[in-house]
């Protein structure tokens, strides 16, 4: 992102850019750099539903929208997991629960792995289109998938 868009931003947008940066920069170092056993227990897949009213939908899309953008303007590439895991913490920092949801598929005789967030059942960080193409898997089955995703 430009610096010259940095300033178009308020200043809580800009707050929350800058969290989402390094909340991403965190949940990396976790990913890349420490046992998958000493960080995979704060992993939080379910939460129970909130009221999602008018107010909470534009927050979940202000916190959608400037983590991307702090994910695409990364030191490093930041995949789906490593996303999801910061909007998912910055959500839960603001009163709205979320649920991870991963899937796989196969193309090609590889697997592929994917992750995304809902709210009360809606997908917010995500298309229908790209997640229709994965099947989710357990709970039991994430925790495996995520450790080879790492």
């Amino acid at each position: 992102m430009a610096l010259l868009k940095l300033t178009q931003l308020s200043a809580i947008e800009l707050i929350l850019f800058i969290q989402a940066w390094f909340n991403l920069a965190k949940w990396h170092y976790l990913i890349a750099y420490r046992p998958y056993e000493k960080w995979y227990k704060s992993l939080d897949f379910e939460s129970s539903n909130v009221q999602n009213n008018q107010d909470n939908k534009k927050l979940i899309s202000n916190v959608v929208s400037l983590s991307e953008k702090a994910a695409r303007n990364h030191l490093v590439k930041m995949n789906c997991l490593r996303r999801c895991l910061s909007q998912k913490e910055l959500l839960k920092n603001r009163g709205i629960k979320s649920t991870l949801h991963i899937g796989v598929k196969i193309t090609d005789d590889q697997l592929f792995a994917h992750s995304w967030l809902s709210v009360n059942d809606r997908v917010i960080n995500d298309s229908e289109e790209v997640i229709g193409e994965y099947t989710e898997i357990t709970q039991k089955e994430k925790e495996n998938v995520i450790q080879g995703m790492v």
